[in-house]
């Protein structure tokens, strides 16, 4: 699915009329930035709150009023709660296609 996508940009920017050069420049600086994303992802339920409010803001472009109004806070829980739906998830109900998203 990745390289898919990765390869549906390339053909966009060279449509746009990028040179090879430049196409082979950004793609390297796009996928860099998309593994260490995935590599934070994977590392995200190990973070404290105020890491996760970090990773979050450099991830949304949420205001920064919305710490205050707890945004930030709402959207924290929601991936923990379905961190754990997903870890506890038996492997029996994937294959049946039986997921019911519950929160705990």
């Amino acid at each position: 699915m990745f390289d898919l996508i990765f390869k549906k940009i390339e053909i966009n920017m060279r449509e746009i009329g990028h040179g090879d050069v430049s196409v082979n420049k950004n793609m390297k600086f796009l996928v860099k930035i998309f593994y260490n994303l995935l590599l934070d992802c994977e590392n995200y339920h190990k973070k404290d709150e105020n890491s996760k409010i970090n990773f979050l803001s450099k991830i949304l472009t949420l205001d920064k009023n919305d710490i205050k109004n707890n945004k930030y806070i709402n959207i924290i829980r929601y991936f923990d709660k379905y961190h754990a739906f997903c870890v506890d998830l038996p492997l029996d109900n994937v294959l049946k296609g039986d997921l019911n998203f519950n929160y705990k």
